[in-house]
């Protein structure tokens, strides 16, 4: 996991503190319900059971912590939330003073000092145990926040629109993808810090962002991909120095040449034009999009696109597209994978809701360590990576969990051998009688076997077929008969007669 011990014995130390200022400051307001008036500082095994819970709650969503410990059969939690693993208060007494940085260093005014801390610890990790390749995007992820802060975002082409805007940079390759390399929260003092940083107060504000998240990056011939929020003619220009490639879309007032953009071209339709290694493409399809590289070259590839009506043509489409395609979009498959198990739930407290977040990212770093690790051919979900890392958590940090695993073990009633639970069939001719069937005041007729409680179904071996030594099943059969023989059709019911 992306959440070592060095990490956890930080988070405990940091809510530890908080705890212990809160109830030295308020010695005689009344306790919360929750909340009580006495605290045990919380160790490292309970915060991990703290997280594994956290995680959980992402899989099985109710619409409040407390239903997770009810026992109302209309809305309750699974087994696993229960006092032997932790206890509904001592679970909500943690969530309260949670902290993810030390309280005495929190400056009013400078948001970051309540993540710093942590942030820095995670990003050691996440740079610490994988390469981002030779290929690697730039984008901006939202975190849904719609409290009172100052630094919230609009971005009105999201799916949530108001939040917190979290920047990633997350490698292209596949077998690497729903990994976060480097990640930085928005701020209002975050482009002053980058100001700090080489020379980039030669940059604007976007074009500072994928310089400062690269990093040690730089200067190694890599490859970066970004959307026109971040690129321009200026940072292409600055990475080539720096000997690094770049390819993105642009807009028309970032550097593309005027003899490109009062180009009138019609459809599917493309022109190019070349400043010594910086290439810039307008391509007219659905509509106007302009790209510019400094790695591949002009041309086109054909591709397949699929109509509406089931009709197929075949498209031209420019080079450097189709591989802005490939490579664009690694920060929304982390959306993508995050979205269904988001385990954050609305909170005032917004440098909470970050950093939960961040413990599921973490874990989606760690399934794609995980899947490298052991060359598994096949992807695991995240479903059932969750699940699994949750158990070897709570196996190693819970003896209430054992306990329960346990018993869930001893109560299973075992499992019936196919082989030996049946009763054996008689052999074709045998003097052994089958099973009698219940009698009924019918004549001779071929009727439906009856249901049972087991099978609404059920069938038997025709008599007529197993005496020519065949085997052929029926579901009709002969109640007037004493042996009530199953007979598979009318042929052989009079053959049987």
């Amino acid at each position: 996991m992306m959440l070592p011990c060095d990490i956890v014995s930080s988070l405990c130390s940091w809510t530890n503190t908080r705890a212990t200022h809160h109830f030295r400051d308020n010695p005689t307001s009344d306790p919360h319900r929750f909340i009580g008036r006495t605290w045990v500082n919380v160790t490292e095994d309970e915060m991990y059971v703290f997280l594994a819970l956290q995680l959980l709650m992402g899989l099985n969503p109710l619409p409040s912590i407390a239903d997770y410990w009810a026992h109302n059969i209309l809305c309750q939690g699974p087994p696993v939330f229960t006092g032997p693993v932790m206890s509904r208060n001592r679970y909500m007494q943690i969530l309260r003073f949670l902290r993810f940085s030390d309280p005495d260093g929190v400056r009013r005014g400078v948001p970051m000092t309540r993540l710093d801390a942590y942030f820095n610890k995670l990003r050691e990790k996440c740079t610490m145990y994988l390469d981002p390749g030779e290929n690697f995007a730039v984008d901006e992820a939202l975190l849904l926040f719609k409290g009172r802060i100052h630094f919230r975002q609009y971005i009105k082409t999201k799916r949530k629109r108001f939040g917190m805007k979290l920047f990633a940079l997350c490698p292209s390759s596949p077998c690497t993808r729903g990994y976060t390399w480097n990640f930085c929260l928005y701020t209002p003092t975050l482009f002053d810090e980058m100001n700090q940083v080489g020379d980039l107060a030669m940059l604007n504000k976007s074009e500072r962002v994928p310089v400062y998240l690269m990093g040690s990056l730089l200067d190694e011939g890599r490859h970066v991909v970004l959307d026109n929020w971040y690129s321009s003619l200026q940072l292409a220009e600055y990475l080539l120095r720096r000997n690094t490639l770049t390819t993105g879309t642009i807009r028309a007032n970032r550097g593309v040449p005027e003899n490109v953009t009062c180009q009138r071209l019609a459809k599917k339709q493309a022109v190019f034009a070349r400043r010594d290694n910086v290439l810039v493409t307008k391509f007219n399809d659905r509509k106007v999009v302009h790209v510019m590289t400094t790695k591949y070259e002009g041309g086109f590839v054909e591709k397949t696109r699929h109509l509406r009506g089931g009709a197929v043509e075949m498209v031209k489409k420019p080079t450097v597209i189709q591989h802005y395609n490939e490579l664009m979009g690694a920060v929304d498959v982390v959306d993508q994978l995050l979205e269904p198990y988001d385990p954050t739930r609305k909170s005032t407290a917004w440098f909470k809701k970050v950093g939960i977040h961040m413990v599921s990212r973490m874990v989606l770093n760690a399934r794609v360590i995980y899947q490298i690790l052991h060359q598994s051919p096949k992807s695991i979900s995240v479903v059932h990576f969750i699940k699994t890392l949750a158990h070897e958590i709570l196996c190693e940090c819970s003896i209430g969990y054992n306990v329960l695993v346990q018993m869930q073990k001893e109560s299973k009633p075992p499992k019936k051998n196919r082989r030996t639970s049946q009763p054996p069939q008689p052999l074709p001719h045998s003097n052994v009688a089958p099973q009698p069937l219940p009698q009924a005041n019918v004549a001779h007729a071929l009727l439906p076997i009856p249901a049972t409680d087991k099978k609404k179904r059920p069938q038997r071996r025709c008599r007529v077929c197993s005496a020519d030594g065949k085997t052929k099943w029926a579901r009709k059969y002969c109640p007037a008969c004493k042996e009530q023989p199953a007979l598979c059709s009318n042929e052989h019911f009079q053959a049987y007669h």
